[in-house]
């Protein structure tokens, strides 16, 4: 009867006490094979690579990065000079009321003179009395929107001096100024009226 190597399989010898094959015992029992522990299976960590640009400045065209954000990028001082056009858009619309008005807020004036002394008349006997003046009143309350005149300029020159010159930051300036202007000459027109 042939015998034959209980852990490679191939025919054995009489009186052999070792395998020529594979060098194992043939008379030792073969022990029951238990498949290796095999370590669990690690991800390789996610590399990021920067994104590759190709020559091609248009997306969806082959060779140009899809996932590829375009962020746009901060300037220093636009705000301002946005605020500036806005402001002084705001006080050179009123102060070019104001000044418009002025040449005939002389015919006005005595009647809103008497709208304050009348207010005022049921006080007197308290010592309260008109003392506002209606030609102060009334460039107060157009100098409050006027005063947005010299915001924009105030947020004007900021803008300039963080490098943001442009048209934007430039007709808030003008705005301002000629807004200011403005005012200031409907101010001596009605106080000389």
């Amino acid at each position: 009867m042939a015998r034959y190597c209980t852990m490679c399989g191939n025919p054995l010898e009489e009186n052999v006490t070792v395998c020529n094959h594979c060098g194992a015992n043939p008379t030792a029992t073969p022990e029951a094979k238990t498949p290796p522990v095999q370590p669990e299976p690690q991800t390789p960590p996610v590399q990021y690579a920067p994104p590759q640009y190709s020559q091609n400045p248009y997306p969806g065209y082959p060779g140009y990065p899809q996932n590829v954000v375009f962020v746009k990028p901060r300037i220093p001082g636009r705000g301002f000079a946005v605020a500036a056009l806005v402001l002084g858009l705001l006080g050179f619309f009123y102060s070019l009321i104001f000044f418009t008005a002025a040449a005939d807020i002389g015919q006005v004036l005595p009647e809103i003179q008497e709208i304050f002394d009348e207010a005022y008349s049921p006080y007197a006997p308290y010592g309260y009395a008109s003392t506002m003046d209606a030609r102060t009143l009334v460039c107060v309350v157009f100098g409050i929107f006027a005063s947005m005149c010299v915001m924009a300029i105030c947020f004007a020159v900021p803008a300039a001096k963080r490098g943001y010159r442009n048209p934007v930051q430039k007709a808030g300036l003008i705005l301002g100024i000629v807004g200011t202007v403005l005012y200031i000459i409907g101010v001596v027109l009605v106080m000389t009226a």
